[in-house]
């Protein structure tokens, strides 16, 4: 699959968390990941809460009165990309450093993750492919309003998984929304203007785990299926942050992505 798979790869599992600290563990993990194992990493957001793309313009697209209203916070993540309402879903994230990927370039790592994301998702007994070329508007602040190149789609075309990736000189970062079922909202319910109309004409609605497998999945479950399967094809460790993370990761979450000079500049 293009991965340089040492002995093991930590997975760390994460308990719902307010999304400023979900973004700074991410960030840390992938400073932290030079000369360690990739790390895989699964966890959810609480309060639903939504994220914007690390260069995406918020005033006059993100209806901030709307957020309060329903409690619904607002991040910056540190990967490109556009808006996604973080709810029902389970997000999952793979850290790797550069010697672990060859050739070390941003759709390289695409197809990777895709490959892990696809081989975890048949091992629990779901059909679907990576698409091969964006579809919808690449401009469209709705991160499920569009697909991207090897995005996860299901049999039927629909829109499973919508990710979003950084890469450094050292690391890359790649994390992504898997949606468990229908939400009481959608990202456009909080995006102005012509962002709030949805998807392309020529686009399909998203699908979620709980149409595909015809049954309704918690996160928990989620997460742990998830966990099991990648199981199959890696050899996970199961782990926990380092000193040295956890101490960024709190660091960044106060000082970067709880930051309104941060989370609304664009």
């Amino acid at each position: 699959m293009g991965l340089s798979l040492p002995q093991e790869i930590r997975c760390i599992r994460h308990p719902k968390m307010k999304g400023s600290l979900d973004m700074a563990v991410d960030e840390a993990l992938a400073a932290a990941v030079p000369g360690g194992p990739p790390v895989i990493r699964l966890y959810g957001f609480t309060p639903a809460t939504l994220s914007v793309g690390r260069f995406q313009r918020t005033e006059g697209v993100v209806r901030f009165d709307r957020l309060a209203e329903h409690g619904v916070e607002l991040v910056r993540r540190p990967t490109g990309g556009q808006a996604v309402l973080h709810d029902n879903e389970l997000t999952y994230a793979v850290i790797l450093a550069r010697d672990h990927v060859d050739p070390f370039r941003k759709r390289r790592v695409y197809r990777v993750v895709s490959e892990l994301l696809l081989a975890a998702l048949a091992a629990i007994g779901v059909d679907a492919s990576f698409s091969s070329a964006r579809r919808g508007d690449y401009h469209h602040p709705d991160c499920f309003a569009t697909t991207g190149e090897y995005e996860i789609i299901t049999a039927r075309g629909r829109k499973l998984i919508g990710s979003a990736q950084t890469t450094t000189r050292t690391s890359c970062l790649q994390h992504g929304s898997i949606p468990l079922g229908p939400s009481a909202h959608t990202a456009a319910e909080y995006l102005a203007g012509d962002a709030a109309g949805g998807r392309a004409a020529d686009s399909s609605p998203p699908s979620s785990l709980e149409e595909e497998l015809g049954r309704k999945v918690g996160f928990e479950e989620a997460q742990e299926l998830f966990f099991r399967a990648l199981g199959r094809v890696l050899a996970l460790r199961e782990s926990e942050l380092t000193d040295q993370e956890l101490s960024l990761s709190r660091e960044l979450a106060c000082g970067k992505y709880e930051s309104p000079a941060w989370n609304r500049s664009r």
